[in-house]
């Protein structure tokens, strides 16, 4: 069974979505657009341009004080959150009495 999908080159699309879901064409786009002898570089979302990345990374954010510097409220802190049971059986252990030995599991070869 030979599969197909239907690439249109307006609205970037692609039956596959891949291309609406990463903002770059797939295999169908590069294909298509290829075969029709166009740059595959014009189809390509200006997010994924070098200057627009060197452009994010222009601003500094200035790091935080620590939290014992921050200016009190009169807010209720966040409690940490309850401690559920896990489902199952729990395990039980044992309190040995000094003069028990740890129990040793190793089986001889004689059985």
């Amino acid at each position: 069974m030979v599969e197909s999908y239907a690439v249109d080159l307006e609205k970037k699309t692609c039956t596959c979505r891949v291309w609406q879901l990463n903002g770059y064409g797939c295999v169908h786009s590069v294909a298509t657009i290829s075969f029709l002898n166009r740059d595959v570089g014009g189809y390509v979302d200006t997010m994924f341009y070098g200057a627009v990345y060197k452009n994010t990374y222009t601003y500094l954010i200035q790091g935080m004080n620590g939290s014992n510097m921050w200016p009190p409220t009169d807010f209720i802190p966040p409690l940490p959150p309850m401690k559920r049971r896990m489902p199952g059986r729990p395990k039980v252990n044992k309190r040995r009495d000094a003069s028990e030995k740890l129990p040793r599991h190793t089986v001889s070869k004689a059985g």
